[in-house]
């Protein structure tokens, strides 16, 4: 699959498109093939570095966690949500 993702700390030129691996998903979390994604003013301070002060984070990191997409995967019994079903949110890292 494919991410937005910084590998060190600068401009915008430090953002790339990414190949990286399929997560793997907790029971409880849904697998979302996002369709649009948005990257916000924290997203260019992590770019840059302004936050490591007060929200460190590790390299690579992908950036956008605003999304929206199709539910492609769900492990919760809770939740009955299938491949035709949309959805949106904001995505939590690891």
């Amino acid at each position: 699959m494919k991410a937005i993702q910084i590998h060190e700390f600068g401009d915008v030129n430090a953002i790339r498109l990414a190949d990286v691996d399929k997560p793997d998903r907790p029971t409880g979390q849904l697998l979302v093939q996002v369709a649009f994604s948005a990257i916000n003013p924290s997203d260019w301070k992590l770019t840059t570095g302004h936050l490591q002060a007060f929200m460190p984070v590790d390299l690579p990191l992908v950036l956008g966690n605003e999304i929206a997409g199709i539910v492609v995967g769900c492990l919760s019994l809770r939740w009955r949500l299938n491949g035709r079903d949309r959805a949106e949110g904001w995505v939590s890292q690891p």
